[in-house]
């Protein structure tokens, strides 16, 4: 169980019914099933037979020809998927994505160490940070039974107020 990055993205773009979007995943793991979605995209390792591979950066620059208003990439990782997001964004297209690092200053470093300058994609960013906590209690309404207790939340919203 992760602290909610997907669940959140999946309920922002949820949100979006009415614009068409593209769905960027390496793992099916994003459902919109009233929203206009021109083809969800999957990433795909090559294989025999010269069959190529094809990585969410060449993903995201196929959605930009077909015309969609927003891109949702289900996770960046890459300084390729970043810099191809970063222009998506640039031609005027929406993106939606989740990131792995603790807080803004460390997305900084991180895009930083795979040779992105993070500064103006983070300055035009709307960053959510989510979280989760695990805590352990005694529960003696159900026996003395020992409960692992989940709890994700919104740790922080940065760049909310327009510019």
């Amino acid at each position: 169980m992760g602290s909610g990055k997907t669940s959140l993205q999946n309920a922002i773009a949820f949100m979006l019914v009415t614009r068409s979007m593209a769905l960027i995943m390496d793992v099916a793991e994003l459902f919109l099933p009233h929203h206009q979605v021109v083809k969800p995209m999957l990433e795909r390792i090559a294989y025999a037979h010269g069959i190529r591979s094809i990585d969410k950066a060449e993903l995201i620059r196929q959605a930009l020809r077909s015309g969609v208003d927003i891109i949702v990439l289900n996770e960046a990782r890459s300084g390729g998927e970043f810099k191809a997001l970063a222009e998506a964004i640039t031609l005027g297209h929406g993106a939606l994505t989740t990131f792995h690092a603790e807080n803004v200053e460390a997305a900084r470093a991180r895009l930083r160490s795979l040779g992105f300058e993070a500064e103006e994609l983070l300055r035009l960013s709307v960053i959510v940070e989510v979280s989760m906590t695990r805590d352990v209690r005694f529960n003696t309404e159900t026996g003395g039974v020992y409960e692992v207790v989940t709890r994700r939340f919104v740790r922080k919203i940065h760049n909310v107020e327009p510019t």
